[in-house]
């Protein structure tokens, strides 16, 4: 930067140059790894300034093994490559165990043996096929103990779970689509092991490296879930026959927040974090022959007097024959036979309807539903599955024929059906009100509908989060705009704001740097050029996501969101 001016510049003819599309600038991972010293407070850094991923010490607590982030693999394609390294914590000397490793952006954690003599590592990424590696932590070639196709859906974009050891550390244990996975860590074949009939099984605390067995190590308990009635517990797996038995399940959901169960020292008792629709997270504690949670703490009690909006599971058919399915909230006070103004919740590709059993549906207090359901209104959290060069058109396939089934059962007012959504949830609006007029009011909150404009969006720092978005990751295009130019216009809802039958209202914080604000500006301004009713409430000085705004500005876009469904639906 000389005199105001930044200058950015690409040079094919430099040595070694390549094009960069990183999404986000890499050195924001560079970081120190330090040891403090709990009596005295001293400190002795082992790194100064390394991208590191994740690290994880080992149980004798002598070695300590970190990722470091290299670099993308490919332009647009999403997939990042680390190193291995473990360190001595006495002498501080490293070693790299391996290079190139693919692992999603945020990288993938590191399992130690029990006994602190292996290490494994799980690959991930856009690129990558779903692969377990041991390496003996003395050094030496990695062996790969597990090779399977890399799964068709966007999870892969997402930090992978890393495979966990059992007590003897002879065999290692993931999840993949729902079952247990085991690898013995010899290099025999890896197999799916144990799997429920009803239920998705995941591993408890899979950070803390080893399957909570606290009855001896013939079995473990692990955490199920109930993708169609939405209800979570726990089940005991036999570790020889791999045979599954329900222990409990209950209406709630676990987790969240970030947060994950921890084991007690003594390999007895898990601490988890729980809620249910109406009572906020809380924490409990199971042990003993874990059939009864202990309830620790009761936050906000006052709630529970509350009349609020319960929920159910509505299952219908996408137009393409596919089962999905939506958490149908209704309001306080429901009258059979009575129909209501219903509010549609989108965010497209995802299963939102698993917030079924969360405090207010939602991820954050600023997403509470309850806001909505105490003031006379239906909500449909729907799901949505997109694919890859359709995701426009796969929102009607999948969400309308909801909406419609909701219309059917009585509950809601045809007349007065809403639809809003936040970031990829506001683009994912915008794309059904230019597709349907049966929407009269529509909220996109942190949106966009320029899928070319969103491909070329350049940060301050030079960096690209469009490209790897739209070729490889949630934009669902699949490639470059040279590549797929009518993938772009055909999926990129501001070409056809013509059609747009819906009074729309637009809240964008100025400082977003997720989805710049100008793509908001842009739809506000064709829909006022359209003549059409549109209100934009633009927020300085703040970012993506609302429930980081200021405290004022989370009440005032609130109010308006409010105040704007009243408006249009009573």
């Amino acid at each position: 930067t000389t005199a105001g001016v930044r200058v950015f510049e690409f040079d094919p003819s430099a040595a070694k140059a390549a094009p960069s599309t990183d999404q986000i600038n890499l050195d924001l991972w560079r970081r120190d790894l330090g040891l403090i010293d709990v009596q005295t407070g001293a400190l002795r850094r082992l790194t100064h300034g390394v991208r590191i991923g994740h690290y994880a010490v080992s149980p004798d607590r002598r070695q300590v093994a970190y990722s470091v982030l290299e670099g993308a693999q490919k332009p647009g394609s999403g997939q990042y490559l680390y190193q291995i390294v473990v360190q001595d914590l006495a002498t501080a000397k490293t070693r790299v165990m391996a290079s190139h490793v693919p692992f999603t952006l945020t990288g993938s954690p590191i399992s130690w043996a029990p006994a602190s003599d292996k290490l494994a590592w799980r690959t991930a990424g856009t690129l990558a096929k779903d692969e377990i590696y041991v390496a003996a932590a003395a050094g030496g070639q990695p062996r790969r103990i597990a090779q399977l196709p890399r799964l068709d859906d966007l999870k892969s974009l997402i930090e992978e779970a890393a495979p966990v050891w059992d007590l003897q550390g002879q065999n290692l244990f993931f999840i993949r689509t729902g079952a247990v996975w085991r690898a013995p860590a010899n290099g025999a074949q890896a197999a799916a092991f144990a799997k429920s009939a009803s239920d998705e099984l995941d591993i408890i605390a899979p950070r803390q490296q080893r399957l909570f067995s606290p009855q001896g190590r013939d079995s473990a308990l692990f955490l199920t879930s109930n993708p169609g009635n939405k209800r979570v517990g726990f089940a005991r797996i036999d570790l020889q026959s791999g045979a599954v038995t329900q222990i409990f399940e209950e209406d709630k959901r676990y987790g969240g927040y970030g947060t994950e169960p921890a084991i007690s020292p003594d390999g007895t008792r898990i601490a988890y974090v729980a809620e249910d629709p109406l009572d906020p997270p809380n924490l409990f504690i199971l042990g003993g022959d874990f059939t009864q949670p202990q309830n620790v703490t009761r936050v906000a009690p006052a709630l529970t007097r509350r009349a609020l909006g319960k929920a159910q599971v509505l299952e219908w058919r996408s137009i393409d024959g596919e089962t999905l399915r939506g958490a149908l909230v209704l309001p306080a006070g429901y009258q059979a036979g009575k129909s209501y103004p219903l509010i549609v919740k989108v965010y497209g590709g995802s299963s939102i309807s698993n917030d079924l059993n969360r405090f207010g549906y939602a991820v954050a207090a600023y997403e509470n539903l309850q806001l909505f359901a105490t003031r006379g209104y239906a909500l449909l959290l729907a799901d949505s599955k997109l694919n890859i060069g359709t995701p426009m058109v796969d929102l009607m396939k999948t969400v309308m024929p909801g909406v419609t089934k909701t219309i059917e059962s009585g509950i809601a007012d045809p007349a007065r059906i809403g639809v809003m959504g936040h970031s990829y949830g506001g683009y994912s609006t915008l794309s059904l009100i230019v597709q349907s007029p049966l929407f009269k009011a529509a909220v996109m909150r942190a949106g966009m509908g320029d899928l070319i404009a969103g491909y070329g969006q350049l940060a301050p720092d030079g960096t690209n989060s469009g490209i790897d978005w739209s070729e490889s990751g949630q934009g669902r295009i699949g490639g470059s705009p040279w590549e797929f130019p009518e993938r772009y216009l055909e999926n990129s809802p501001i070409f056809t704001l013509d059609r747009v039958k819906t009074p729309l209202l637009i809240i964008h914080g100025e400082q977003d740097d997720a989805v710049p604000v100008v793509l908001a500006d842009e739809v506000f301004s064709d829909l006022r050029r359209l003549g059409k009713p549109v209100t934009y409430a633009r927020y300085a000085g703040e970012n993506h996501w609302e429930g980081a705004w200021s405290y004022s500005n989370q009440i005032d876009s609130l109010n308006r969101v409010i105040a704007w469904f009243d408006r249009y639906l009573k």
